[in-house]
């Protein structure tokens, strides 16, 4: 239950939900309030608006534990990269994730993370790779006032220069510092970038140039036989690998128009509850016309 700071992020953190603003147990037994909006299908769900409700149980392991390729992040390193980054600034505080709270007077940024919601991908982008904006609310703390809103204006103009973080216009609602149970405060709203890219399939590489066949098209036709040479009605035959299918008429005749002349095709041939396959150059007739006998 203790507040993260800057100078323990070489520690491994394992995935957490976010209580009150701090790094509590493991998803699967998460148990404690969670006074966080969750963002989903575009409608915000709030959990948690009040400090004594019923325990919920959330899991994001999926979200949380679900890595970048190519040098990306999960949620837990994202915390801890902004933590590591506001430290770095000058004359930098404390830097916590955990929730504003009324009794702290020291030097110190506090991070709470407020939600993830899906960031709308550019055009042609590729669809292995799924954007987020994940949002947290900042607030800082000091002796003095106006330490505290200096603290608070020096991140929100290094927030401004920084690549991939964006400070949003709107102030924090006053319904947000009800659930936290806190009065109001100077704070502000950062979104950072974050996407998860799944693994693109491997494809094989083109060794041949490419090769296209410009035989000519006709008519393919045939008749389909059963015992005895007797025509077969409705039987249905299919070209599969040309998306084709026709029914033999009254007489068992069958027609398919715009097949490759000379081209060996396979033929799907359902007839009275049985089904078969025949390559069309087996089936050839003398007369060039596809002869199909079943024994039903």
């Amino acid at each position: 239950g203790e507040d993260l700071h800057a100078s323990q992020m070489t520690a491994a953190v394992e995935p957490a939900v976010v209580s009150r603003g701090c790094l509590r147990e493991p998803l699967e037994s998460a148990t404690r309030p969670v006074h966080n909006l969750i963002t989903s299908g575009g409608r915000r769900h709030r959990i948690g608006a009040h400090r004594n409700y019923n325990v919920l149980r959330v899991s994001f392991r999926r979200l949380f534990q679900q890595s970048t390729v190519g040098g990306g992040v999960v949620l837990d390193r994202l915390d801890r990269d902004l933590m590591s980054w506001i430290a770095s600034l000058p004359n930098a505080p404390d830097v916590v994730l955990r929730s504003p709270d009324d009794s702290a007077a020291d030097r110190r940024i506090s991070l709470h993370l407020l939600d993830v919601r899906p960031d709308p991908p550019q055009r042609n982008t590729n669809h292995s790779t799924w954007p987020f904006r994940v949002r947290y609310l900042v607030s800082a703390s000091a002796a003095d006032p106006m330490e505290q809103h200096a603290l608070l204006g020096n991140l929100m103009m290094a927030a401004l220069e920084r690549s991939g973080t964006d400070i949003e216009p709107d102030a924090p609602p006053l319904e947000l510092w009800r659930a936290f149970g806190v009065k109001p405060r100077p704070a502000f709203i950062l979104s950072v970038a974050w996407s998860y890219q799944k693994d693109a399939p491997q494809r094989p590489t083109v060794k041949h140039p490419l090769s296209v066949d410009s035989r000519p098209v006709g008519p393919m036709s045939g008749v389909v036989l059963g015992p005895e040479d007797a025509p077969i009605m409705a039987a249905r035959l299919e070209i599969p690998a040309l998306g084709l299918s026709t029914t033999s008429d009254r007489v068992g005749h069958f027609h398919f128009a715009g097949t490759p002349r000379g081209a060996d095709l396979r033929l799907r041939i359902t007839a009275r509850g049985k089904t078969l396959e025949r390559s069309s150059r087996e089936l050839t007739g003398h007369d060039g016309n596809l002869i199909v006998r079943l024994e039903l």
